[in-house]
């Protein structure tokens, strides 16, 4: 077979042949298959997915609403409002499911976000419950992912509908190399490090930074700070345990999320951290932004007696934004300076 190259990069898939994917046409391709396998796939958006009578894409309201995905059954109309990362926009979504309560009748009026996933997502989804009154709850494209590789492994859906199978193929492809699937594909994540940052991954186990950084950050399964030329004097001005330049220590990576300002202390809450309170108070007394990105963390560990140094690396400059394999890592820790 010849390889296939759009506009000089190589194409693996249908759906990246197409070149650039808005959202509406992601969420085309959604509620398609949501149509093909409603037991599958519809089930995420809708619990009597057996009833599902009809799947509308783009469905226009009375007020030039435009709705992503309408699913509607016998007892239930949901909203389905598509976004590629993690953004929804609130007021939106409210003014959407106002409009369409006055037109619903007879029938239980549901929402559902369908993005990345975040503890935002599930804070603001309360919200809107509360204010509208409707039934809502967030279903990500991980466990779209999910649905549609479960779909995939049955010869009996192929047989049955091929072009529907091939279709959640053709995605699941899609969606893996766009990396809109949360997988520990990567091992280690490394930054530098310096400050009071080094204060709250020993004492709190937290790492906090800019959200723009999180698809760099995703996937990745230990976080090891790169401590810096002033990370082993600030080390002997507090106290702490003596560290020099280099990689040294590592810490497994149990949740990451991008949190507002204001709800850093119901996050940590929420994930059973037990200084909550102490660490929310010095993570937005570090953080300028109103939306930061946490990883939170297991238990730090010493790795390398000897510090892994970015010479061995071969990195000139600053860290950035990298992910190493362990086998990286240790075959330069073995290298001589």
């Amino acid at each position: 077979m010849p390889e296939l190259i759009r506009a000089t990069h190589r194409v693996t898939n249908l759906i990246g042949s197409l070149g650039r994917i808005s959202e509406p046409t992601l969420t085309a391709f959604a509620g398609f298959l949501i149509a093909r396998f409603p037991i599958e796939i519809g089930s995420l958006f809708l619990p009597d997915a057996k009833d599902i009578k009809s799947v509308s894409i783009e469905e226009s309201g009375e007020k030039f609403e435009r709705y992503d995905i309408v699913v509607e059954s016998l007892s239930a109309i949901v909203l389905v409002e598509g976004k590629l990362g993690f953004e929804q926009q609130e007021k939106q979504v409210l003014k959407y499911l106002a409009t369409k309560k006055k037109v619903v009748k007879g029938k239980k009026l549901c929402f559902v976000a369908l993005d990345r996933g975040s503890f935002r997502t599930q804070t603001w989804l309360k919200d809107v419950a509360r204010h509208s009154g409707v039934s809502c709850w967030g279903v990500t494209w991980t466990q779209f992912h999910e649905r549609l590789s479960a779909v995939k492994r049955r010869s009996s859906l192929r047989e049955k509908d091929p072009v529907g199978w091939a279709v959640a193929s053709e995605l699941i492809e899609f969606m893996e190399e766009q990396q809109m699937v949360r997988k520990n594909t990567k091992e280690v994540y490394v930054r530098d490090m310096s400050g009071e940052s080094i204060e709250l991954f020993f004492k709190h186990h937290i790492y906090r930074w800019q959200p723009q950084y999180l698809r760099s950050a995703d996937g990745n399964a230990y976080f090891a700070p790169y401590f810096t030329g002033k990370a082993p004097s600030y080390f002997e001005r507090e106290s702490l345990i003596r560290v020099e330049r280099g990689i040294s220590w590592m810490a497994p990576i149990r949740d990451l999320a991008i949190i507002k300002k204001k709800e850093v202390e119901s996050y940590l809450r929420s994930n059973g951290h037990s200084s909550y309170r102490e660490a929310a108070k010095q993570i937005r007394s570090e953080s300028r932004q109103n939306e930061i990105l946490v990883l939170l963390l297991g238990d730090p560990f010493l790795v390398f007696l000897t510090p892994v140094s970015k010479k061995k690396l071969a990195i000139r400059g600053t860290m950035g934004s990298r992910s190493f394999s362990f086998e990286d890592l240790f075959r330069a820790a073995g290298k001589g300076d």
